[in-house]
């Protein structure tokens, strides 16, 4: 009796175990590397003047190949050394340039582009021609430029700033300052990384 109790209770569990991985694999995010290379109709966002404006914008414009960070980090062991890595680099300002030749036909002019933690080139383009932007090989999104302006009315009182300005008639002026950035080591085990002077030294302590 217990043995047939048991066996009635197989296909239950089997049936609970096969939902649960279902959903485990309806949940698991698909790999950066397939990601797909189509922008939909999202991806130029509705914040971007559309129509047929003849507006100036700027706009980032993602590529669909991940950056290099991406693929160090999803494949350590065939983009951990710097040959590798300066190979791969070399790869995506071959496909931005490529970009560039398509989106100068339509009138865009290229302010900057990066590589490393984004893929990406920043454009000057008419607002009539991002839908035709957007549709170049290769593009998987189009987002606008964000300008941010200083805004010290909040900021100043915060820190009390304030009562050495006024008070102590310290303002700062003929100060100069000089913010150094080494920039993020993508290799640290925080970041995801493995957290290993090997693998900082094979990434940025001897590369690119």
């Amino acid at each position: 009796m217990k043995a047939l109790s048991i066996l009635s209770s197989l296909p239950l569990a089997v049936s609970l175990l096969s939902a649960q991985v279902n959903t485990a694999l309806a949940r698991t995010p698909a790999p950066i590397e397939e990601a797909t290379a189509v922008p939909s109709e999202t991806d130029v966002r509705s914040t971007i003047p559309s129509g047929q404006t003849s507006e100036l914008l700027e706009v980032v414009v993602q590529l669909a190949d991940p950056p290099l960070a991406a693929m160090v980090s999803r494949q350590a062991g065939q983009f951990g050394a710097a040959t590798q890595q300066r190979t791969y680099a070399a790869q995506l300002a071959a496909r931005q340039d490529a970009f560039m030749l398509s989106a100068n036909a339509l009138g865009a002019k290229e302010l900057a582009r990066v590589s490393k933690a984004l893929n990406a080139v920043i454009v000057s383009v008419t607002a009539n021609r991002l839908a035709d932007l957007a549709k170049l090989p290769g593009v998987k999104s189009v987002r606008p430029v964000r300008h941010y302006a200083r805004d010290l009315s909040e900021t100043v009182p915060y820190i009390g700033a304030g009562f050495v300005q006024n008070s102590l008639n310290i303002t700062g002026t003929g100060v100069t300052i000089a913010v150094l950035d080494s920039g993020i080591d993508y290799t640290h085990v925080n970041l995801g990384g493995p957290g290993t002077s090997a693998a900082y030294q094979a990434a940025w302590g001897t590369s690119i």
